[in-house]
């Protein structure tokens, strides 16, 4: 549940404040930063990688608990390099690196959600609903 609190407000970070440092960092029209949060978007949404690699650890003969572990762990550590973002010179990269991350989210999201029906398998609905229910993670 503190996992949930602390990782759901980021989506809302990349959701609201995105086109905003779009605009400040590279001073292009409006039209481009939408452009530019959608191909954010597609990265987020099609990318989301990690969430996926844990079944072939399953079949290759990991633990449920230690698959699902290692993915969540390359969520988490997919997710660093979004501070560079700033730095970088091309607007491509930087939509690149926050997309990246975004995915990484969404896979930490799903993994999380996934970790509670593999450790408390009678009480999914109650813990997810109790984590969920906080007003900083609305953005899960």
């Amino acid at each position: 549940m503190i996992a949930s609190i602390l990782a759901g407000p980021v989506w809302g970070i990349y959701m609201f404040f995105l086109p905003d440092f779009l605009d400040k960092r590279y001073h292009i029209p409006l039209e481009q930063v939408g452009w530019w949060t959608a191909v954010f978007y597609f990265i987020a949404a099609s990318a989301a990688w990690p969430a996926d690699g844990w079944p072939q650890l399953i079949g290759r003969g990991w633990s449920i608990n230690a698959a699902r572990k290692l993915s969540l762990l390359l969520c988490a550590v997919s997710v660093v390099p979004v501070f560079l973002a700033p730095y970088v010179p091309s607007i491509w990269l930087t939509v690149l690196i926050i997309g990246i991350a975004g995915s990484a989210h969404q896979g930490w999201s799903a993994n999380l959600f996934s970790f509670v029906s593999d450790t408390m398998p009678g009480a999914v609905s109650s813990v997810v609903g109790w984590a969920v229910s906080f007003p900083t993670s609305r953005a899960l």
